[in-house]
Protein backbone atom coordinates (compact mmCIF):
# COMPACT_ATOMS: atom_id res chain seq x y z
CA UNK A 1 0.00 0.00 0.00
CA UNK A 2 1.59 3.25 -1.05
CA UNK A 3 1.07 6.64 0.53
CA UNK A 4 -1.62 7.66 -1.94
CA UNK A 5 -3.91 4.82 -0.90
CA UNK A 6 -3.20 5.41 2.78
CA UNK A 7 -4.04 9.09 2.37
CA UNK A 8 -7.29 8.24 0.56
CA UNK A 9 -8.21 5.81 3.34
CA UNK A 10 -7.64 8.44 6.04
CA UNK A 11 -9.57 11.01 3.97
CA UNK A 12 -12.52 8.63 3.60
CA UNK A 13 -12.53 7.92 7.32
CA UNK A 14 -12.53 11.63 8.10
CA UNK A 15 -15.35 12.22 5.63
CA UNK A 16 -17.40 9.36 7.08
CA UNK A 17 -17.00 10.81 10.56
CA UNK A 18 -18.24 14.11 9.20
CA UNK A 19 -21.28 12.38 7.72
CA UNK A 20 -21.96 10.57 11.01
CA UNK A 21 -21.67 13.85 12.89
CA UNK A 22 -24.10 15.53 10.52
CA UNK A 23 -26.65 12.71 10.72
CA UNK A 24 -26.48 12.44 14.51
CA UNK A 25 -26.68 16.23 14.82
CA UNK A 26 -29.81 16.33 12.70
CA UNK A 27 -31.35 13.42 14.62
CA UNK A 28 -30.56 15.11 17.92
CA UNK A 29 -32.53 18.17 16.82
CA UNK A 30 -35.45 16.06 15.61
CA UNK A 31 -35.55 14.02 18.85
CA UNK A 32 -34.77 16.93 21.17
CA UNK A 33 -38.18 16.71 22.83
CA UNK A 34 -37.16 13.27 24.12
CA UNK A 35 -34.07 12.62 26.23
CA UNK A 36 -32.51 10.56 23.42
CA UNK A 37 -31.69 13.85 21.69
CA UNK A 38 -29.06 14.52 24.33
CA UNK A 39 -27.34 11.19 23.72
CA UNK A 40 -27.45 11.58 19.94
CA UNK A 41 -26.11 15.11 20.22
CA UNK A 42 -23.17 14.03 22.35
CA UNK A 43 -22.33 11.19 19.95
CA UNK A 44 -22.57 13.55 16.97
CA UNK A 45 -20.36 16.13 18.64
CA UNK A 46 -17.70 13.56 19.57
CA UNK A 47 -17.62 12.21 16.00
CA UNK A 48 -17.38 15.79 14.74
CA UNK A 49 -14.37 16.55 16.94
CA UNK A 50 -12.63 13.36 15.81
CA UNK A 51 -13.42 14.05 12.15
CA UNK A 52 -12.25 17.66 12.44
CA UNK A 53 -8.93 16.56 13.92
CA UNK A 54 -8.43 14.04 11.15
CA UNK A 55 -9.28 16.58 8.45
CA UNK A 56 -6.88 19.13 9.96
CA UNK A 57 -4.08 16.57 10.24
CA UNK A 58 -4.19 15.68 6.54
CA UNK A 59 -5.18 19.15 5.24
CA UNK A 60 -8.20 17.94 3.29
CA UNK A 61 -11.53 19.52 2.44
CA UNK A 62 -14.79 18.68 4.16
CA UNK A 63 -14.34 20.85 7.21
CA UNK A 64 -17.62 22.65 6.60
CA UNK A 65 -19.68 19.46 6.82
CA UNK A 66 -18.04 18.48 10.10
CA UNK A 67 -18.57 21.93 11.59
CA UNK A 68 -22.23 21.93 10.55
CA UNK A 69 -22.63 18.51 12.16
CA UNK A 70 -21.05 19.77 15.37
CA UNK A 71 -23.28 22.86 15.41
CA UNK A 72 -26.39 20.73 14.82
CA UNK A 73 -25.30 18.43 17.64
CA UNK A 74 -24.84 21.36 20.01
CA UNK A 75 -28.23 22.81 19.03
CA UNK A 76 -29.82 19.39 19.65
CA UNK A 77 -28.16 19.17 23.07
CA UNK A 78 -29.30 22.67 24.03
CA UNK A 79 -32.86 22.08 22.79
CA UNK A 80 -33.05 18.83 24.76
CA UNK A 81 -31.91 20.60 27.92
CA UNK A 82 -34.36 23.46 27.38
CA UNK A 83 -37.27 21.09 26.71
CA UNK A 84 -36.38 18.99 29.76
CA UNK A 85 -36.23 22.02 32.05
CA UNK A 86 -39.45 23.44 30.65
CA UNK A 87 -41.28 20.14 30.96
CA UNK A 88 -39.96 19.65 34.49
CA UNK A 89 -41.12 23.10 35.53
CA UNK A 90 -44.56 22.49 34.03
CA UNK A 91 -44.79 19.10 35.65
CA UNK A 92 -43.92 20.27 39.15
CA UNK A 93 -45.76 23.60 39.17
Amino acid sequence: MNNLHASDDIYNKAQSKGNVSLVFGFLSIVTSFVSIGLILGIIGFVYGVIGLRQIKSINQTGKRKVVVGMVCSLVGILLTIIFSITFGMLLFS
